[in-house]
C-alpha cells in the first residue's frame, strides 16, 4: 500500500517530519485559525526556515558505464514555513501542521518542485466512552529515481482520509472500527499506470486494562484500483487484500515501549496487461506489439514493529522491524517483499542540544513477473540489499531558533549491477518557530 507503507516514512518521519513549508501554510493555518476566534490559539506556533542539501549521487545511479546514466551530485535549496495547531475545545481537540516548501535544484533546475506535508485532525469524545478520529492528510515528494527506472522527472502526490470509531462493550473490553481512503498519483505521464486508490475497512476489537494500555485483534479488507491501467475484458482493474493484525501499544515500564502490528496479509486479484514492442525475428522484419500479464499477488507475514528504551534520563534508544510486500519503492508495478531492521540511538543531554543517529539493514525480493520480465536478460532475480547511516545534530541557541546538521551514507548491491548505487549526503537547515 503505497499511502501506509511510503519507504520515505523508514528513512525520515522521525527525525525531518517538520521540516518543510510555505507561505501558504501560514495562509491554511491563519484561516483555521478564524474558524474558532479572533486571536490565534496558544496552541499555535509557526516559522519559516531553510535547508540546503548536497547529494553526492543525485539519480541514485550505477554509473555510465552500468546504467548509462553518469554519476553526478546535485545541491537543492528549500525554503519554507512550517506551521503547527493543537487546540482543545470541550471534548473535541484539533490538531494540525502545515509544511509547504519551494525545492530548488543548482545543476537541474528540470526537477524543482513544490513540497507539501498537510495534515489535520479532529478528536472527539462522546458519553458513554465512546470516541471518534477523523483526518485528512496530503505529501508530495520527488521520486527516487532508483526505484522508477529512469531519470525523468516525477512528482508524486499522496492523499488520504481516515476514521475510526471506539466504543466499550464490557469493562476492559471495546470495539474498534476503522476506515481509510487513499489515493496516489504519479505527475509523469509515462508512469501514470502505477496511480493507485484504495478503500480500506478494519474491524476487531480492543483490550484495555487499567494500566492504559491496549491491544488491537483486528480483520481487514481493502479494495484497490488502477485507475489508468490498461485491463482487458479478462483482468480486473481491481485488487483486493485481506488480512489480520494484532497490534499493542504497551508500556511495559516508565523505561521501555512497544508499539506496532504483527499479522497476515493476503494480496487477490492483482493481475493488469501491459503491451510491449518486440523486434521481428529478422532485421528487416517489422517488430508487433506482445500483451504481457502483470501478476503481483502475494501473501504472507506482515510485521511493523517499534521498540523505545530509554537508557538514562538523556538518552534513548529505538529498534524498528518491518515486513511488507507490494509496491516497492515509488513506482506501483514493481512489487517486492521488503524486510528491514533498524537501530536508532538518541542523546539529548539538555533542551539545547540533541544527537541522532541511526543504522538501517534492508532486503528487497522481487517477485512480480514484469519485473522477473525486465531480468530475463540478465539470467537472474533481482535481490537488492540496502545499508544505511546517518546521524543529525541539533543546537538551539534561541528558543525560537533551531539549527540542524545531517549527514546520510546509503549504499544498495544488487544482483541487477544497473540498480546498484552509492550516495553520501550531506545538509544543513535553519528554522525559526513563533508561539
Amino acid at each position: 500500500m503505497v499511502s501506509k507503507n511510503d519507504p520515505a516514512r523508514r528513512r525520515s518521519a522521525q527525525g525531518r517530519a517538520m521540516r518543510r513549508g510555505a507561505p501558504g501554510a501560514a495562509l491554511a493555518l491563519a484561516l483555521l485559525a478564524a474558524a474558532h476566534g479572533q486571536e490565534l490559539p496558544l496552541g499555535f506556533s509557526i516559522g519559516p526556515g531553510v535547508s540546503v542539501e548536497h547529494d553526492s549521487n543525485f539519480l541514485r545511479s550505477a554509473g555510465a558505464a552500468i546504467s548509462g546514466v553518469p554519476v553526478f551530485g546535485d545541491t537543492f535549496y528549500d525554503t519554507f514555513v512550517a506551521g503547527n495547531l493543537l487546540e482543545t475545545y470541550g471534548r473535541q481537540t484539533v490538531t494540525a501542521s502545515a509544511n509547504v516548501g519551494r525545492v530548488k535544484y543548482v545543476r537541474e533546475p528540470l526537477y524543482d518542485f513544490t513540497q507539501e506535508d498537510l495534515r489535520a485532525r479532529l478528536d472527539s469524545e462522546f458519553p458513554y466512552g465512546i470516541r471518534t478520529s477523523i483526518g485528512a492528510d496530503r505529501a508530495t515528494s520527488l521520486a527516487r529515481f532508483a526505484d522508477i527506472g529512469t531519470s525523468a522527472r516525477d512528482v508524486i502526490g499522496r492523499n488520504g482520509i481516515d476514521a475510526s470509531l471506539i466504543f466499550p462493550l464490557h469493562v476492559e473490553w471495546q470495539a474498534v472500527l476503522l476506515g481509510n481512503l487513499s489515493s496516489s498519483d504519479n505527475s509523469s505521464p509515462g508512469l501514470q499506470a502505477g496511480n493507485v486508490r484504495t478503500k480500506e475497512v478494519d474491524a476487531g476489537i480492543r483490550f484495555v486494562p487499567s494500566s492504559g494500555n491496549h491491544v488491537d485483534l483486528l480483520l481487514r479488507d481493502t479494495l484497490g484500483t488502477y485507475p489508468n491501467g490498461s485491463p482487458s475484458v479478462l483482468v480486473s482493474p481491481h485488487f483486493r487484500e485481506l488480512g489480520a493484525d494484532l497490534r499493542a501499544d504497551w508500556t511495559f515500564s516508565g523505561a521501555s515501549q512497544l508499539v506496532g502490528r504483527a499479522g497476515f496479509l493476503e494480496r487477490r486479484n492483482d493481475d493488469i496487461e501491459q503491451q510491449r514492442v518486440v523486434p521481428g525475428p529478422t532485421p528487416h522484419a517489422r517488430p508487433y506489439f506482445e500483451t504481457l500479464r502483470i501478476s503481483r499477488n502475494f501473501a504472507g507475514p506482515a510485521y511493523d514493529l517499534t521498540y523505545n528504551w530509554r537508557l538514562t534520563g538523556a538518552a534513548r534508544l529505538s529498534a524498528f522491524a518491518i515486513r511488507e510486500s507490494g509496491a516497492a519503492g515509488d513506482y506501483n508495478y514493481l512489487s517486492a517483499v521488503n524486510k528491514s531492521f533498524r537501530l536508532t540511538p538518541n542523546y539529548q543531554p539538555d533542551e539545547k542540544i540533541g544527537l541522532d543517529a541511526y543504522y538501517e539493514w534492508s532486503r528487497r525480493d522481487y517477485f512480480d513477473s514484469y519485473a522477473q520480465l525486465l531480468q530475463l536478460a540478465a539470467g537472474t532475480k533481482r535481490v537488492d540489499f540496502t545499508r544505511n547511516t546517518g546521524i543529525d545534530a541539533t543546537w538551539k541557541p534561541r528558543h525560537w531558533l533551531q539549527v540542524t546538521l545531517t549527514g546520510r551514507r546509503e549504499k544498495r548491491a544488487s544482483d541487477l549491477a544497473s540498480y546498484a548505487y552509492a550516495n553520501n549526503v550531506v545538509a544543513l537547515a535553519v528554522q525559526a518557530t513563533f508561539h
